[in-house]
Formats: structure tokens, C-alpha cells, sequence
């Protein structure tokens, strides 16, 4: 099967899982369509557990997470908040995506206390500027989109 052929290859790096590890080398691959997908949420293996997810991240107060793609409300940024208590620097460069996730921050900053920045761009390996339409980002990520050449920047 493909999925054991990829994961012994990750898995038996050196150095490339640590012992404790319990979800890196179970990629998110859907047996039935033959596809490697983004995560574990539509793979049809059972392993997506929104609520024990995080639990065997090995995060402490002292540890700084980077939280690329928060979309508009950051929910996973806030379930390791709530966890850890950690710093936490969050990423989103869709602008109306931007507004409503700084402002809902905000608050969280305020109200709970959170070390929390949220910056209003992307991570990549070179800077550039991606044109997206409406279309491109209704209710969908942005994730290794290419310049669709138009629209909102």
C-alpha cells in the first residue's frame, strides 16, 4: 500500500519521529479514493478527534506556537490557548479574513489574558502577492493556491 510505503519512508529517518509521537507518520491518506489529502478530517480512517487532538502536544507555557491559515475565528489557536497558555503568533493574509480574526483576538487578548499576535500576511518561501477573487476563498482555504490573477490581494 502506498500509505506504508510513504510513512517507512518519513518514519525511518533518524531523528524524524520522536519515540512519544503518535500522529506524524499516520498520514492522512483515503484508502477507498486513493488520495493524500491535507488532514486526517476526510480521510475515512477514524483518526480525526477534534477533541483529543492536541493532547499529546508536548507544549508548555514557554513555548511559542506559529499558526498559519487561521481563516476567520482561529479555533485551533484558541483550543491551545486554552490548553497551554503558550505564546502563539497567528497568520492569516486574506484581508476580510484579517479583520474579523484580529478583532475576535482582541477580545481574547483583553479578556483571557492571551499572548497572542495576529499578523496580517502569509508564510512562504519568497514574498510575493497572490490576486484571489471572491470565488477563490468562499469557504475555502487558501493553502498552496497559486496567482489566480484576479480579484482581492
Amino acid at each position: 500500500r502506498l500509505e506504508i510505503q510513504i510513512s517507512s519512508l518519513l518514519c525511518d529517518l533518524p531523528g524524524s519521529c520522536p519515540a512519544e509521537c503518535d500522529v506524524c507518520c499516520q498520514l492522512p491518506y483515503n484508502a477507498r479514493t486513493g488520495e493524500m489529502l491535507v488532514h486526517h478530517l476526510h480521510t475515512e480512517r477514524g483518526l480525526w478527534n477534534e477533541e483529543k487532538r492536541f493532547v499529546s502536544l508536548p507544549l508548555t507555557k514557554e513555548s511559542v506556537v506559529v499558526y498559519v491559515g487561521a481563516n476567520t475565528e482561529g479555533r485551533d489557536g484558541k483550543t491551545i490557548m486554552d490548553m497551554f497558555g503558550c505564546t502563539i503568533h497567528i497568520y492569516e493574509p486574506v484581508p476580510m479574513f484579517n479583520v474579523q480574526l484580529a478583532k475576535l483576538w482582541d477580545g481574547y487578548r483583553s479578556k483571557l489574558g492571551y499572548n497572542a499576535t495576529v499578523h496580517n500576511y502569509g508564510l512562504g518561501s519568497s514574498t510575493r502577492t497572490v490576486l484571489l477573487s471572491p470565488e477563490d476563498i468562499d469557504g475555502q482555504s487558501t493553502f498552496g493556491m497559486a496567482n489566480s490573477g484576479a480579484g482581492v490581494s
